[in-house]
Order: C-alpha cells, then sequence, then structure tokens
C-alpha cells in the first residue's frame, strides 16, 4: 500500500483533538466487557468490536509495557477502553478520546482490521499512560507526539518505521518545530503532518537521547519549549530539528504494509 495511503488513513482514524483531561461522561449500558491483564474492553454485542476483541486486548496488553520501557516509567493502572460503531455511536467529530485522570478511552472501532486500526487503539492507551505516568504535557505536540510515536510494532509496522520514512518522504511538507510546538499554531496545519511529524520527533529523541532528557521537556510549554530543549539537550531547537531530519533522510527502511 502507498506511504500517503498509510498517511491519509492514521490521520482520519486519529482524527485531532483526541485527549481530554476528565472524562468520560457515564456511557450506556449497551456494552459486553472483555477483560485483560491491564484492559477491561467495552464493546456492542455482537459488533465488529466485540468479534475482534480478543486481537484488540493482545495489542494493547503488548503496548502497554512497549510504552512503559520506552518512557521508563512505572505504572499499574487498569484501562477502560469503550469500542463504538461509528462516530454516530460515540457521538463526536473524533474518532478516539483519551481521558489520563479516570483511566478510560473511548475509539470508534470499524472494519478494515489493519495497522491503521490497531495504531488508533495503541494511541488513544498511550494518552492514559503517559498522563497517568507523567501528568499532562507543556505542548499539544508532546501530548500528540508522545501517542503517535511511542508504537509498538509487534503487530504491524506502523510505528517508527512509518514515521522516519514518512519524515523522509514529506520533508516539505513539515513546519518548523519551533512552529509545532507553538500550540497557538498547531490547529492550522494539516493533522496528518502534526502527528506524524510530532511522532517522529519524539520517537527520534526517545532512542537518541533516551527518556529521562525527553521527561526534562515533556512538560515544557510553548513559550519556554525552546529554551528547555537547549538546556536539556545542549543545543538549540533548530540543531536538535536539523538532527532528526538528518537522521530520517538516510532512514533506508520503506514503509510497508498494515
Amino acid at each position: 500500500m502507498a506511504a500517503d495511503r498509510f498517511a491519509l488513513l492514521a490521520a482520519a482514524v486519529l482524527g485531532t483533538g483526541c485527549h481530554s483531561i476528565a472524562g468520560p461522561s457515564t456511557p450506556d449500558n449497551n456494552w459486553h466487557v472483555h477483560d485483560s491483564a491491564r484492559f477491561s474492553l467495552y464493546a456492542r454485542p455482537g459488533s465488529f468490536a466485540e468479534t475482534n476483541v480478543a486481537m484488540f486486548a493482545d495489542v494493547l496488553e503488548d503496548q502497554y509495557p512497549f510504552a512503559l520501557g520506552a518512557l521508563d516509567v512505572r505504572l499499574d493502572r487498569h484501562i477502560s477502553g469503550f469500542l463504538y460503531e461509528s462516530r454516530a455511536d460515540k457521538e463526536s467529530q473524533a474518532d478516539g478520546t483519551a481521558y489520563a485522570v479516570t483511566g478510560a478511552f473511548k475509539a470508534v472501532c470499524a472494519p478494515p482490521l489493519n495497522g491503521n486500526l490497531l495504531v488508533a487503539l495503541q494511541h488513544e492507551s498511550n494518552h492514559v499512560i503517559a498522563g497517568s505516568a507523567l501528568g499532562q504535557a507543556g505542548t499539544l505536540m508532546v501530548t500528540e507526539g508522545l501517542a503517535t510515536g511511542v508504537i509498538s510494532e509487534r503487530y504491524h509496522s506502523l510505528g517508527r518505521t512509518f514515521l522516519f520514512a514518512w519524515t523522509r518522504d514529506h520533508r516539505s511538507e513539515i513546519p518548523p518545530l519551533a512552529e509545532l510546538a507553538d500550540d497557538d499554531r498547531w490547529s492550522r496545519f494539516n493533522s496528518n503532518t502534526t502527528y506524524n511529524a510530532g511522532g517522529s520527533f519524539v520517537a527520534y529523541a526517545l532512542e537518541t537521547y533516551g527518556p529521562e532528557r525527553f521527561k526534562a521537556i515533556y512538560n515544557a510549554r510553548s513559550d519556554e519549549f525552546a529554551d528547555r530543549v537547549r538546556s536539556v539537550y545542549g543545543k538549540s531547537l533548530q540543531d536538535l530539528e536539523a538532527e532528526w531530519l538528518r537522521f530520517c533522510a538516510a532512514f533506508s527502511a520503506p514503509i510497508g504494509s498494515a
């Protein structure tokens, strides 16, 4: 499948504004609950989600320790996931919404069953994990970049492999990090670009410099982000950006299929 198709599908699944502080509102009673070690997944009776809930649980059970390892944090929290059949069923224009305070997320879970759908569920669970372990991030770029960039590829290749290759192939479309880290500008850009670029940068920063430095910039607000980066990484945001882009330009792996 073409790289652009993957990018568009991922953007459509992830949507925008998927992270909230508190919630969700009290759900209705039309659910079957499927419990695993760390998750309770709520699916509509007889739905596509219920048919495939065992696989979704496997993917999320793999994602949970992967995220903790990437961030070097500890967390012992059971997460509830409500798997809706459509946006109309979810009563929202966003395909996913996470609530770190209450340890829950909502996600539209509809065919086809592919890597894009699995990434969407991993993304929302990451919001709960990161919010629970680290608190609220200082910028939207870090909030969504972490949820997008810390993705286990055990069941697909749409984590770092996709993100670094996407950055390589879409360099001309990516705004400067100083603009992506500005919450007043974030929503002005194409959401596919912001999510993928933010995820790629976060994945690079974590892999190259480790989680401790990343956690030191995690809560920096837009107006202090560049200064925090210089303090933590010993180089300007522009220099760190150039380093990340050079790495991605030399990244040789192709964008795989879901």
